[in-house]
């Protein structure tokens, strides 16, 4: 169950300056989306979106005018983007290197349009060298639709400059307009110099080529993303692949009613020269380029959800507000889900508020806190599997609240905790909204994928990491398997495993018990209580013959490794170890105490091999034989496990009245027979046919029931 997530493919080299060390070091950062029909997402970290008031702050520049400013004297080439029929003209040559120049303290004012699609912007900065000679001159990138108007420089006055169009390929390929600045007079190297840059430019979606431009601007609203890879404010630098932007940000947004803003970022409102303004501020605690703002004339709908609080932002210019109320229902039904069965965590790493927000083409931007969705998108929730598809994203953001507590990632399995669990603990939510056939579809995808990247990761091919247990992946090398096969397919389709293994009153009862034992404190009189829950002894797992039979159907098993589970027919929680050393912070031993406690069983044997090991059956039948005896038909199956690792195998008969299942155990290169009886006409046996378990091929799981010939009915 692959999930729609957020991946990277792009490389990108970013300098992030700061003034006190003036050192640059660099910071990759990369943005693939992957949107399958359900898969197990990967978590981001969220970025609480908070509101209050606040004033404006005293700019060196007087109110931005509506109307565009005039242009100063500059050498300005022909505006426009750049088209492959037409490229763009060369650039001059650096005047300095790139690491000379540091950037610090911007705060922008942004004025929308909306009647003519434009912005004027107005930039200040500091502007900093560390060149021992001094600078006279340097140069910046913007997005090559805006154009600069004016600049001016603290205690200098206006400077000149030169604007052209250049490629850029700070994300993807896109065309920039290079700025070039010439000043009177150096300024040394302990100075700073306050620099202003007057700019505006359209934002139409025509021109808006892929998410990387990362604005956008039309009837329907603005979008901005930043800091990170954005090119509308000024980015000093010299080389596309020594990008020099800004740690902290502070933005004001001014926007006349009835516009409203939408922020992941820190929010705050007020009013300047008689103009209704939104103080947009990025900073250093939140990711650099995970910061969203959108501003449009919405309207909104909220629900609480328990402790959690629910809003939908959706454009009011769109006379059809179905689509936004569907989408909306559905993630108010997906929070009740993690509510129930996951219970309401008192500490999270996640904020108890959750945003939908509607926003412009390419605009789709996902975390924990503020979910943002293309308009197109929102349309297409109008249909099936579409609207699957979407809510699959949506929960798979908003799970982490309900599923990852305060964890110790300094130890071995903390990425298990941290990215496995989340990764899949939203699929039986969407399980419940869409029934089990739409996860069996996603499973096999995810299957297929998975044995496809574990071959490219043997094969030591670029971008596929050495696959290594789960339960010695740390938290500092989750960058290196998020977003790949590792923590996201293998690690969820763990969990998979866990919870047939287990059943769905286990599996809700250990995350929910999971998540309460490292937020409250239980004191050491709840003995054998997990987080204040009371684990029930459900019964244990073994090599049985267990099947839902009709009248005169009978199954029997034979063949398989009867007697090999030492550790499988313990049941009960009688001296197990119930409460974890909750003092500290989750640690993987912590999280498979819990699931054994709340299942009253002892899996060491399925931890050992699946979170400690690399096991991956391989499940295939390798012979099937039938006979027929009066009005009685029996088919024998021969299963075979031509990989490694041990699980339950379900084992399904499919008749003309219905279907049959079995389960069998077949350890490593083993195999196990399976007889079934039946007095309907048997079609077509199938391994494990709801996809509960993680191997290495499913090509090879089912085959078509023959009849002998005298004897077809």
């Amino acid at each position: 169950m692959k999930e729609p997530r957020l991946r990277q493919n792009t490389s990108v080299r970013t300098n992030i300056d700061h003034r006190k060390s003036r050192t640059v070091g660099a910071s990759p950062m990369r943005l693939r989306v992957f949107c399958f029909a359900l898969g197990f997402a990967a978590m981001l970290v969220a970025a609480q979106c908070a509101s209050g008031a606040g004033d404006a702050p005293a700019s060196r520049s007087a109110a931005i005018s509506r109307a565009a400013p005039a242009r100063a004297d500059a050498d300005v080439p022909s505006a426009g983007p750049v088209t492959p029929d037409a490229p763009p003209a060369a650039s001059p040559a650096a005047p300095i290197q790139a690491n000379q120049i540091i950037t610090d303290n911007y705060a922008i004012k942004l004025t929308p349009s909306p009647q003519r699609e434009d912005i004027i912007a107005v930039a200040d900065f500091d502007v900093m060298t560390n060149a021992s000679a001094g600078v006279d001159s340097f140069c910046f990138f913007l997005h090559d639709e805006l154009n600069v108007d004016n600049i001016i420089a603290a205690k200098l006055g206006k400077v000149t400059y030169t604007q052209s169009r250049v490629p850029h390929t700070l994300s993807y390929s896109l065309a920039a307009n290079r700025v070039c600045v010439k000043l009177s007079e150096k300024f040394a190297e302990n100075d700073t110099l306050r620099l202003e840059v007057v700019y505006h430019g359209k934002f139409t979606g025509k021109a808006v080529r892929s998410a990387s431009d990362f604005i956008e601007f039309g009837g329907d609203g603005l979008f901005l993303r930043g800091p990170g890879y954005c090119l509308w404010f000024p980015t000093i630098a010299t080389a596309v692949q020594d990008i020099n932007v800004p740690v902290s940000m502070e933005t004001q947004v001014f926007l006349q009613p009835p516009w409203k803003a939408v922020c992941q970022g820190v929010l705050s409102s007020g009013e300047s020269n008689g103009l209704p303004f939104f103080k947009w501020v990025t900073e250093g605690k939140i990711p650099i380029g995970s910061a969203v703002l959108f501003a449009s004339n919405y309207d909104t709908l909220s629900a609480h959800v328990g402790g959690n609080a629910l809003s939908s932002w959706y454009f009011a210019s769109r006379a059809d507000s179905m689509a936004s109320s569907q989408l909306f229902a559905a993630a108010k039904e997906v929070l009740g889900f993690f509510a129930q069965n996951y219970g309401e965590p008192e500490r999270s790493s996640f904020p108890p508020h959750f945003t939908l927000v509607e926003g412009p083409m390419y605009s789709d931007f996902f975390s924990g806190a503020i979910m943002s969705i293309s308009k197109g998108r929102v349309l297409e929730t109008n249909t099936m599997p579409k609207r699957a598809e979407l809510v699959s994203l949506i929960a798979s953001k908003m799970v982490g609240r309900f599923t990852v507590p305060e964890v110790d990632s300094s130890a071995p399995g903390a990425a298990f905790l941290l990215e496995s669990v989340p990764s899949y603990a939203y699929v039986p939510a969407i399980e419940s909204l869409f029934g089990k056939e739409f996860v069996i579809q996603s499973s096999e995808l995810v299957i297929k994928q998975y044995a496809a990247a574990r071959k490219s990761s043997e094969a030591k091919e670029r971008g596929f990491p050495p696959e290594k247990p789960l339960g010695e992946v740390t938290a500092s090398e989750i960058p290196l398997y998020k977003g790949r096969f590792l923590l996201e397919d293998r690690g969820a389709y763990v969990l998979h495993m866990l919870r047939r293994l287990i059943g769905d009153r286990a599996f809700f009862l250990a995350i929910k018990s999971y998540m309460a034992a490292f937020e409250k404190r239980p004191s050491e009189a709840e003995a054998g209580v997990i987080g204040g829950v009371r684990p029930a002894n459900l019964g244990v797992v073994g090599p049985h013959a267990a099947a839902e039979v009709g009248s005169g159907d009978t199954i029997t098993v034979g063949g398989g490794v009867h007697g090999a589970w030492p550790s499988i027919s313990r049941g009960g929680v009688a001296g197990m170890p119930l409460n974890p050393d909750v003092s500290r912070r989750a640690r993987l031993e912590d999280f498979i105490q819990i699931v054994e406690g709340a299942s009253g069983r002892r899996l060491d044997w399925f931890f050992s091999e699946w979170l400690y090991g690399d096991v991956l059956p391989d499940y295939r039948i390798a012979d099937m034989s039938v006979s027929v005896s009066h009005d009685t038909t029996f088919v024998d199956v021969k299963v075979e496990n031509a990989g490694t690792g041990l699980m339950p195998v379900p084992v399904a008969l499919y008749t003309d009245k219905g279907q049959r299942t079995s389960e069998v155990w077949v350890a490593a290169h083993e195999t196990a027979h399976l007889r079934f009886v039946s007095r309907s006409k048997p079609e077509r046996v199938e391994i494990d046919p709801q996809k509960w378990i993680l191997q290495a091929d499913i090509t090879n799981d089912g085959m078509d029931v023959t009849l002998p010939r005298a004897i077809k009915r």
